[in-house]
């Protein structure tokens, strides 16, 4: 039956079968018996995904697990408890790759309190895009100005005479750097839903730059460097007010390299926002918010080359792209039915009906 037990192993050696004097041995081992297979069914419909957007699953195991979550291409995205359904459905929002050149594997994987493992390919449909193309002309009035702040920094910079190798080091080394001090931070969130509706973006401002943007660096006429924009760059007026998009709890609020002063907001569920190149923050660590309250005003700090906010939203350590989490209506057909398979069936039922 299953349960606690206790395995005991015992040995005596040769001389037993002789004059009954040998030498026994036992050892025990605690362990627990499972008999049970450990089982996932996927419950979320309708898996349409936008190259370097969100994903959504939710599944079901039946029985108590020690660890769950989704495999993008061995990429781990932990999951969560998903409330409002019944136990063992959980839930788990995932980074769709920005560059696909093959499919690429989705599944979810589980482990039960013995350890067994089990996996769940999950059926998607992917819409690939083209993304745009970027020139940015460096000048020397842009070196002479940023690469100074950046030495004051650092002492290894100090020894870089040269302007230009300076900017190339800050632009690959420290974005590299910077990047991978977002995604750690960005690993670990709440387990708990903070976030409602749509993520505000900030008021009264134009697009600069937009997510995923491959951005070729010239200077003097030649081609220096290339990036990938992992955010969209907003403008306003000089120093505005930056609103929260949505509601959370700050984990970062500090200067952050080439991002320059930056706010991260975890809204849970392993999603989070990022505010860069403020000119002032105004909240703290561990402080929650609420949509809307002030987290600071635009600038020009970091690599910023002129009064801007750099907007980027993360899913556990990935960048996505902002443009679905401000959008209503993505919201509702990609997260709020996919949360509810039930109401998602019944909207395809409606929709099909219409059709006829």
């Amino acid at each position: 039956q299953e349960g606690p037990a206790e395995l005991q192993v015992g040995a005596r050696d040769y001389s037993w079968w002789g004059w009954f004097g040998g030498r026994k041995t036992t050892i025990s081992r605690r362990l627990t018996i499972d008999l049970i297979p450990l089982q996932i069914s996927v419950r979320s419909l309708n898996h349409v995904l936008n190259q370097g957007g969100t994903g959504l699953v939710t599944y079901q195991i039946n029985k108590d697990i020690k660890q769950s979550g989704v495999l993008v291409d061995g990429r781990w995205f932990t999951g969560y408890p998903c409330p409002g359904n019944p136990p063992g459905v959980y839930l788990a929002f995932f980074a769709v790759p920005i560059e696909v050149t093959n499919p690429f594997s989705l599944e979810v994987k589980a482990i039960d309190l013995v350890g067994n493992e089990a996996r769940q390919s999950v059926v998607y449909r992917l819409k690939r895009r083209r993304w745009r193309t970027d020139r940015i002309n460096i000048s020397e009035t842009f070196l002479q100005q940023k690469v100074p702040e950046f030495q004051a920094m650092s002492a290894d910079l100090k020894n870089i005479s040269d302007p230009l190798q300076a900017f190339l080091v800050i632009n690959r080394q420290w974005r590299r750097a910077n990047n991978q001090q977002v995604e750690e931070i960005c690993r670990t969130s709440h387990p708990q839903r903070f976030w409602e509706g749509p993520f505000q973006r900030l008021q009264n401002s134009k697009p600069m730059a937009g997510f995923a943007d491959h951005r070729s660096y010239f200077f003097q006429g030649r081609e220096i460097d290339h990036q990938v924009h992992l955010g969209q760059d907003l403008a306003s007026l000089q120093n505005a007010e930056i609103a929260a998009a949505n509601h959370g709890v700050v984990v970062m609020a500090e200067p952050l390299g080439i991002y320059g002063q930056t706010v991260i907001i975890d809204h849970g569920w392993g999603l989070f926002s990022m505010y860069s190149h403020l000119s002032q923050i105004q909240v703290k660590m561990g402080q929650q918010v609420k949509k809307g309250d002030v987290l600071g005003r635009t600038g020009t700090t970091g690599l910023a080359g002129g009064d801007h906010l750099h907007f980027a939203m993360i899913v556990q350590g990935q960048y996505v792209n902002p443009l679905e989490w401000w959008d209503a209506h993505w919201i509702k057909d990609n997260v709020e039915l996919q949360l509810k398979p039930e109401q998602s069936l019944q909207s395809v039922k409606q929709e099909a009906g219409v059709s006829r």
